[in-house]
């Protein structure tokens, strides 16, 4: 990375984009670990390329202003139908980020079949952080999967359900893709602070050897999943974390 150029978190405390410091801004980096765990370091090889990122959910814009200003050389899609509560009844969208020249931004119900498809173009990175239930996630997938470019990341963030998710998340994957679960939840204590990841994959070896490590993985955690979730409530309650 250039040492002129920001990492995501100094973008976030720099153009106040925290939700923790701004009621409008983005949990990726405070509330959840995304940030720190998983897209300073994924992201970086994208970010000096022309590359296109749409995310599905922008809200009040946060998210958007960041990929923004750390993609200079991409193009920033945002899909929303501006049905979340805190926008109709509370904090009003900040124009100011979503009027950026690489930003585009298109309202509607991306969950439904003629609008993806009505969606131009295909994706380097494709983020769903729209309604987070079990249902949406799979539509997201289903609906917008085909336009990942190859090479790229499909990411679903906040897995309400945790690692028991990942088998009805993992029966939306077709053949041609692996996929990952990361559970960041020990990290910060939020309880959906989770991703699925997706990425194209060509050799059958590797697809396999993926499915069966991911569904053992699905496995321990219909057994762990509720220890898991009494462990952190636990040192909630203690102040660790």
């Amino acid at each position: 990375m250039n040492k002129n150029q920001n990492y995501l978190k100094d973008i976030l405390k720099k153009e106040n984009l925290n939700l923790t410091d701004n009621p409008r801004g983005t949990d990726k980096g405070d509330k959840k670990s995304y940030v720190e765990k998983f897209y300073e370091k994924q992201f970086s090889v994208f970010r000096e390329k022309p590359m296109r990122l749409m995310e599905i959910g922008f809200r009040h814009g946060a998210s958007l202003a960041l990929w923004s200003s750390y993609f200079c050389n991409g193009k920033i899609i945002g899909l929303d139908n501006l049905s979340d509560a805190c926008i109709q009844e509370n904090l009003s969208i900040n124009q100011d980020w979503l009027t950026r020249a690489n930003i585009e931004t298109i309202i509607g119900d991306a969950y439904s079949k003629s609008f993806s498809e009505s969606v131009p173009g295909n994706f380097d990175i494709i983020i769903d952080d729209g309604p987070h239930s079990i249902t949406s996630q799979k539509i997201a997938i289903e609906l917008y999967l085909k336009k990942l470019n190859a090479g790229g990341l499909f990411i679903v963030e906040d897995i309400l359900l945790g690692g028991i998710a990942i088998f009805p998340l993992l029966m939306s994957v077709p053949r041609g893709y692996i996929a990952k679960f990361y559970d960041f939840r020990l990290h910060k204590l939020s309880g959906d602070n989770c991703l699925f990841v997706i990425q194209n994959e060509s050799r059958p070896l590797v697809i396999a050897i993926n499915r069966l490590v991911i569904s053992l993985e699905a496995v321990i955690y219909l057994f762990t999943e509720g220890p898991l979730r009494l462990l952190r409530k636990f040192f909630k309650v203690l102040g660790i974390f």
